[in-house]
Formats: C-alpha cells, structure tokens, sequence
C-alpha cells in the first residue's frame, strides 16, 4: 500500500513586488546559490538514505523468491525508494518558499 493522501487547500497573503531582480544559480555541489552569494545545501537525499536501502536490497536478495517473506521484503525495499523520491520532490519544491 502507499499510503494516505491528505490535500490543504488556504489562502496566502503574497508580497508587493519590489521590483529588484533576482539571480538563482542551480548546481551539483550546492542546491542553489542566489545573487547575493548566500549557497544553499544540497540535501542529497540518496547518500543520508543509502544505509536504510542497503540493508533492505540485502533483506530482499536473501528471500526465496515466491515466498511470503520476499514479498514483504520487496514491498519494504518499494517504500524505501518512494521516500527517497518523495523527499526529493518535497525539498525541491518547497526550498523556494525558505529562501
């Protein structure tokens, strides 16, 4: 199973604009860095979590295939990912809102 979903829907006050620019620079080594110098980190989701998917991809290979206990194995493996790939999607979609 995947989960529960839960969608909030509310009213955000938006700034006047100040009519500066703003300069966002993209990278590999900082998430992003802005006009000003200020870098942000990258979260680098995959290297905090690679402990956790290990030792689930490990718990999978030692099943029999077929059986009952590699089923629950390969579903936590699946779970393991989709965080990983939630907590991806989550931080580099809400980062813009911290800055």
């Amino acid at each position: 199973m995947d989960g529960w979903y839960a969608h909030i829907v509310g009213d955000v006050a938006t700034e006047p604009s100040t009519g500066k620019a703003v300069g966002v620079d993209v990278g590999l080594a900082h998430f992003a860095t802005l006009l000003d110098g200020t870098t942000i980190p990258n979260p680098r989701w995959y290297c905090t979590t690679e402990r956790r998917l290990k030792q689930a991809q490990r718990r999978l290979s030692r099943r029999v295939k077929g059986s009952n206990r590699y089923h629950k194995a390969r579903e936590l493996l699946a779970r393991a990912h989709v965080k990983v790939t939630r907590a991806r999607l989550d931080s580099s979609t809400r980062r813009p809102v911290f800055w």
